[in-house]
């Protein structure tokens, strides 16, 4: 498998940096795709701090806006892999199954 890290604002894939607007969270690494959140305090969107590569360092996608359930401001939190899939979790209560191809969410559920 692909070696995937993190250094501050930096995702390294197999000795590529590749430089991102805010520090990484978190990664989870599947087959093709690796998927990282961003700080949302950073120069990114907030409700659109997850962005997926492809295992060779290339950009692929901004995951889909979180769907903010009233006017106030949401954004991604924790980001998973279960059973082969990427869910995330925004701080509002709901999680997401992220498609990992395109950034779209697939299934929303309800945790709190």
């Amino acid at each position: 498998m692909t070696e995937v890290k993190k250094d501050g604002y930096e995702l390294v894939i197999d000795g590529k940096r590749i430089s991102l607007p805010a520090a990484i969270e978190s990664i989870v690494q599947t087959q093709n795709t690796v998927v990282v959140l961003l700080d949302s305090e950073g120069e990114v969107e907030s409700d659109r701090n997850i962005w997926g590569f492809t295992n060779r360092g290339s950009f692929l996608w901004e995951a889909e806006k979180v769907q903010a359930p009233s006017n106030d401001a949401n954004c991604y939190v924790r980001i998973w892999e279960e059973e082969g899939n990427v869910w995330a979790s925004d701080w509002k209560g709901l999680d997401y199954r992220i498609d990992i191809e395109t950034g779209e969410q697939l299934d929303k559920k309800f945790r709190k």
